[in-house]
């Protein structure tokens, strides 16, 4: 099957996990005996290209809206947008005549606009979407309300903005990166009630389990692993280990791998400058760094204050031997077990988060516990082979091949 899938990115230009999963699903599909081609944007590329990567031909030709680390003048609307989608349009259209595939596979389409997508439906090819956010909706004309200005916006994106949008009738075929992924889109207008929940796999290969799992170091090692954000709650960390006094602080080495907006990192660096916790500030590391880092660290921080759609890195940890302390409310909830696989708290609950940190250097048999749990978890339901067989699965499907 000759597959063409559209990605506003791909590694190893990437921002998260949605790369990384299109590039994992990828490479699992050309094992498989498929053709995968992929066409991106032009983001951290000083000019379009096409190269071969993995037995993969990537096209990096595609426009963004602005790059990423900016914002997008005029928001939904861009003054952009028409000139974005009537290029992206051309350029998909371009590159479906030249490989003819049986199947479109659209990805993350932020900042893209809907035209790919438009040019996979006028085309006739079958057409598949893997959601691992709401961000989709950004190609979906709102619905009319009672707002006056809502409804001028409705008006302009079914009339000049209609090009930039993804056609009615497109989302015949849709997998969902959790439960609640999906419910937060059909509870948007999305009409997906028949879309298919493929949970995300990860190789265990990559992720070995670390000598001792669920043990801990003098000073205890707390890692956190994401962006520097502060939807990401990573203050958090910071508050409960302000509820210690300074030599209880000393007993913990805290460090972050992730990078992010300059305010919000140098709130972070404050924070920190004020505790005697040895903190380090690792920055942005390849994804490929990761599995050592885990197994480097006895605790993984996962502190986010919104609905994370999903929670790789809970897996990554997870199988590394690494014990989870997170919050609750987002897609790591169907697989996190409080006191089973993993530690849960409330968001931004600093006190709680200090009840944990402070557990997890009394109970050395209670998390070695947590770290088998978790280890066998993933064995049992998160394999990289699982994940790539039911989303070559779907793909087939979704081609009717």
């Amino acid at each position: 099957m000759k597959i063409l899938a559209i990605s506003n990115l791909f590694p190893p230009h990437c921002l998260g996990g949605y790369e990384i999963r299109c590039q994992q699903v990828s490479q699992g599909l050309v094992a498989r005996g498929h053709s995968v081609t992929i066409l991106a944007s032009t983001q951290n590329c000083a000019a379009p290209v096409v190269e071969e990567q993995d037995g993969i031909t990537v096209h990096r030709t595609m426009e963004l809206l602005a790059p990423f680390g900016q914002p997008v003048e005029g928001g939904r609307l861009s003054p952009r947008l028409l000139e974005v989608a009537r290029t992206n349009h051309a350029l998909a259209r371009k590159l479906i005549e030249e490989i003819q595939p049986d199947l479109v596979f659209a990805w993350n389409q932020l900042r893209l606009s809907g035209g790919p997508v438009r040019a996979a439906r006028e085309a006739g090819c079958p057409l598949a979407f893997s959601l691992g956010d709401e961000n989709i909706m950004n190609w979906v004309p709102r619905p009319f309300s009672a707002d006056l200005r809502q409804i001028a916006a409705a008006i302009l994106e079914r009339t000049l903005y209609r090009q930039a949008m993804v056609p009615a009738g497109s989302f015949r075929s849709v997998q969902c990166i959790s439960e609640k992924v999906k419910a937060n889109l059909i509870e948007k207008g999305l009409p997906i009630p028949h879309a298919r929940v493929i949970y995300r796999g990860i190789p265990l290969d990559t992720f070995p389990v670390k000598a001792d799992p669920g043990g801990v170091g003098s000073p205890i090692r707390l890692l956190y692993v994401g962006r520097l954000e502060d939807y990401k709650g990573v203050h958090t960390v910071f508050q409960a280990l302000g509820h210690m006094g300074r030599e209880e602080q000393a007993g913990y080495r805290f460090t972050l791998a992730g990078d992010g907006g300059q305010d919000y990192r140098e709130r972070l660096a404050h924070m920190a400058a004020g505790l005697a916790t040895k903190t380090e500030f690792l920055g942005q590391v390849e994804h490929a760094s990761l599995p050592a880092i885990y197994r480097e660290n006895d605790v993984l921080l996962f502190p986010s204050i919104w609905d994370e759609p999903f929670g790789v890195t809970h897996l990554e940890a997870m199988a590394s031997g690494t014990v989870v302390i997170s919050t609750r409310g987002g897609g790591q909830d169907e697989f996190l077990e409080n006191g089973h696989n993993a530690l849960v708290f409330k968001k931004e609950d600093a006190s709680g988060l200090a009840e944990f940190l402070r557990w997890t250097a009394t109970q050395p048999t209670e998390m070695r516990q947590l770290a088998r749990h978790a280890r066998q978890r993933v064995e049992q339901d998160f394999t990289y082979d699982r994940y790539v067989d039911e989303m070559e699965r779907f793909a087939c499907e979704a081609a009717k091949v």
